[in-house]
């Protein structure tokens, strides 16, 4: 007889042996998933210390709106500058990925410029394509003046540059015949 005929030859005299099998199966795998949950645990209390840390729900470039929430992560893993208060209405200042911890770093504060920069007032139809944290070259009468960084959209769009062209757009304001174009 094959071994096939024997096992069902064997569970056709014995009809509690199906239910009983099962039954150690099914223990077997609560053994299992038990074993795997006592090992996270266990390798989570391993990490030591926890901090709390803000990390990214999704990616966001330079001038979005940073949606984030608060998690725990091990401090041996967790940046020296990661932020630990709530980024309310925060703003990306670079490329930030889902799942990154928030650092000073990632997040854009509107009034902070590099050093010797100036900000110009422009109306805002000087500049319609334009939004915060945007790259910008400053044109007028069809030549390039400068480049700088949407610091701010209100009444005015304030654009920032470096002071070594300050001149030329200031003469380019005056005269109102400044362009702006948004650069990649």
């Amino acid at each position: 007889m094959s071994l096939l005929t024997n096992v069902r030859l064997l569970f056709g005299r014995r009809p509690w042996l199906h239910p009983l099998l099962v039954g150690i199966a099914a223990l077997a795998v609560w053994w299992q998933a038990t074993a795997l949950q006592s090992g996270a645990a266990h390798a989570r209390a391993a990490w030591g210390n926890v901090r709390d840390v803000w990390v990214a729900d999704a990616a966001s470039e330079p001038g979005d709106p940073v949606s984030a929430h608060l998690d725990q992560y091990p401090i041996a893993v967790v940046p020296s500058d990661a932020i630990s208060d709530e980024p309310a209405s925060a703003v990306a200042a670079r490329r930030v990925s889902t799942g990154a911890v928030l650092t000073n770093a990632d997040l854009a504060n509107p009034r902070a410029l590099p050093v010797g920069w100036v900000v110009f007032a422009l109306p805002p139809e000087a500049a319609d394509a334009v939004q915060f944290g945007d790259g910008v070259a400053a044109f007028s009468q069809g030549r390039r003046i400068c480049d700088g960084r949407v610091g701010a959209i209100d009444a005015t769009v304030e654009i920032a540059v470096p002071a070594e062209c300050a001149a030329a757009l200031s003469d380019a304001v005056a005269n109102d015949d400044v362009v702006l174009a948004r650069m990649p």
